[in-house]
């Protein structure tokens, strides 16, 4: 992570705090009170087999569930892995609501977590609107990996793999 991401992981953390109306998850059952399961340890950072290069069905059925984001590529210059101390997931109950997850370990200046913050959400095609954020553009889906456009600094493509 380098200062740049900062103002994003800022923006997102003042979203509103989660409550017990976190229900399950798609892929599996979350505990309202720890939607993140931050009993289980981050997904080792492995590139998928491969990306997907369309969008396998509707985002509003491949979205709901646990994913983390694993990798960043900065302006097209490839992706690179965001490491072992930065463990970051996105959780969608259902269609209306988006839980950030983070928590930022290790020797660096930046120290997170862990942290929790959930919110309303609204897709408008394959942009998740966020309050409050700028959201992200879903570019390319499948069941497992999804690739996201973080729409405060356009040159950066998430890489999220479901968990």
């Amino acid at each position: 992570m380098t200062l740049r991401t900062l103002p994003t992981i800022a923006g997102l953390l003042g979203l509103l705090a989660c409550t017990a109306a976190c229900q399950d998850v798609a892929t599996r059952a979350a505990d309202p009170e720890d939607p993140c399961a931050w009993d289980d340890p981050p997904l080792p950072a492995e590139m998928p087999p491969s990306l997907p290069q369309g969008q396998e069905g509707p985002l509003a059925d491949a979205l709901p569930g646990a994913w983390q984001h694993t990798f960043i590529d900065k302006g097209g210059r490839g992706y690179e892995a965001l490491g072992d101390t930065i463990d970051i997931r996105f959780v969608f109950p259902d269609g209306e609501r988006f839980v950030y997850c983070q928590h930022i370990t290790g020797p660096g200046p930046v120290k997170i977590g862990p942290a929790t913050r959930a919110a309303p959400l609204r897709l408008e095609g394959a942009q998740i609107v966020l309050p409050r954020a700028p959201g992200y553009t879903a570019l390319a889906w499948s069941k497992d990996v999804m690739l996201w456009r973080n729409n405060r600094r356009p040159s950066e493509t998430y890489l999220l793999q479901r968990r």
